[in-house]
C-alpha cells in the first residue's frame, strides 16, 4: 500500500471524527472527553508491513487516581462486528477507501451507542465484574463519590478496608496485595465527608492524567 494513499484516507477520517467530536492524539489514536469525564478513544491499528489494518477503541474514567492498571473496557472493531478477529486488507486504494469507511460507519453506528450507554454509576460498575474483587470495591468508591452518593462510597471503603483479606483471598501475590494497599492510601479519608475536598480530590486527578497521558484536553 502507497503511504500517501494511506494517509490521505487518514486525513478525512480525522475530518470525520472531528465532526463526532473526536481529536487526534498522537499519531493514530482518536479521543473524546465527556460530560461525564470519561475518556472515549479509538485506535487505528497498522500492521508493521502495511498490509492489514484494523480498530480497537476504550473507555476509561478521568477522575480516578492514575495507575498502572486503569479502569478501562476495550475490544476490537472485528469482535464487535463479526464476534471475532478481524483485519482490512490494504492491497489496493480501494480497499484502504472501504477499510476507513467501514471504521466510522462501525464508530458512528455501534461504538458511540456503546459508549453513551456508559453514563452513571451502575452501568459504569457492571464493567467492573470481570475486574479483580479489589478493583470491584475500589471502583465503587470512586464513582460513588464521582456522583456526590457519599454514604454509599465510604461504607464501601470501610467495608473494602475492614474485609481487605476476605476480598483478595484468591490473590497470594504479595506485590499486588501491596500494591492495592497503596491504592486505598491514594483516597484522602476526609471525601467520604467534605465536599470541597473531594471535588480537589476528583479535579486533581483528572489533572494529573491528563498531564502523564498527555491527552489533549485542556
Amino acid at each position: 500500500m502507497d503511504t500517501k494513499i494511506y494517509n490521505k484516507q487518514m486525513r478525512i477520517f480525522t475530518k470525520k471524527m472531528k465532526e463526532l467530536g473526536f481529536q487526534k492524539w498522537k499519531s493514530t489514536f482518536f479521543v473524546r472527553r465527556t460530560e461525564y469525564d470519561v475518556v472515549e478513544e479509538i485506535h487505528i491499528q497498522k500492521r508493521s508491513d502495511g498490509k492489514e489494518v484494523t480498530g480497537n477503541y476504550s473507555f476509561s474514567l478521568l477522575y480516578q487516581p492514575y495507575q498502572a492498571i486503569k479502569f478501562e473496557t476495550s475490544s476490537r472493531f472485528g469482535r464487535l462486528i463479526y464476534g471475532k478477529d478481524h483485519w482490512w486488507p490494504l492491497e489496493t486504494e480501494a480497499d484502504c477507501e472501504k477499510a476507513f469507511d467501514d471504521f466510522y460507519n462501525i464508530i458512528k453506528e455501534k461504538i458511540i451507542p456503546e459508549f453513551n450507554s456508559f453514563h452513571d454509576v451502575n452501568s459504569i460498575l457492571e464493567l467492573t465484574t470481570k475486574k479483580m474483587m479489589f478493583y470491584q470495591y475500589y471502583f465503587k468508591v470512586i464513582l460513588n463519590l464521582y456522583y456526590n452518593n457519599y454514604k454509599i462510597a465510604q461504607e464501601t471503603y470501610n467495608y473494602l478496608n475492614e474485609h481487605f483479606n476476605e476480598v483478595n483471598k484468591d490473590e497470594d501475590d504479595s506485590f499486588f496485595l501491596n500494591q492495592y494497599k497503596e491504592k486505598m492510601k491514594e483516597i484522602p479519608v476526609e471525601v467520604f465527608s467534605n465536599s470541597k475536598k473531594c471535588k480537589a480530590f476528583l479535579t486533581s486527578n483528572m489533572e494529573t492524567n491528563i498531564k502523564i497521558i498527555k491527552y489533549p484536553f485542556k
